[in-house]
C-alpha cells in the first residue's frame, strides 16, 4: 500500500526523494486516484472499497498520510483486471509541529461546517 522509498537526492528544485515507480502489471503508468475521477475509471463502490482498504491499512499500521491528496494515491491494475491502492507521497511529516502532534493523537476528524443553513 506504500511505495518502496529508496532515499534522497540532490535536484534542479531542492531535495527530493526516491520511491519506486508504480505500475500496471503490463508496465504502463498505474492512473492517480484524481485520473480515475477526473475520467470515471472506476466505479463509486469500488473507489469507496480501495479507500477503506487503505484507511485500515493505515490505521491497523499507526502510519500518518498528513498530505491527502488524490494525486497522491495510485491505483495499479492487476492482471486479473482488479486494482491495488499505493500511496506514493504525504506520508509523515517533514515539520513535527502542532499539526503533526494533532494528526498523529487526535485521530480521523470529519471537517464539519459552521453558520446558517
Amino acid at each position: 500500500m506504500l511505495a518502496g522509498y529508496f532515499g534522497q537526492t540532490e535536484t534542479d528544485l531542492g531535495p527530493g526523494l526516491i520511491f519506486e515507480r508504480v505500475c500496471n502489471h503490463d508496465g504502463t503508468d498505474a492512473v492517480s486516484l484524481l485520473e480515475a475521477l477526473e475520467q470515471n475509471l472506476l466505479s463509486e463502490t469500488l473507489i469507496h472499497t480501495l479507500i477503506d482498504r487503505l484507511a485500515g491499512y493505515l490505521h491497523k499500521n499507526s502510519i500518518l498520510f498528513v498530505d491527502v491528496g488524490f494525486a497522491n494515491i495510485l491505483l495499479p491494475r492487476q492482471e486479473d483486471g482488479s486494482y491495488r491502492i499505493s500511496v506514493i507521497d504525504g506520508i509523515g511529516s517533514r515539520h513535527p509541529g502542532f499539526k503533526f502532534l494533532f494528526t498523529a493523537t487526535a485521530g480521523p476528524c470529519a471537517p464539519t461546517k459552521s453558520g446558517s443553513s
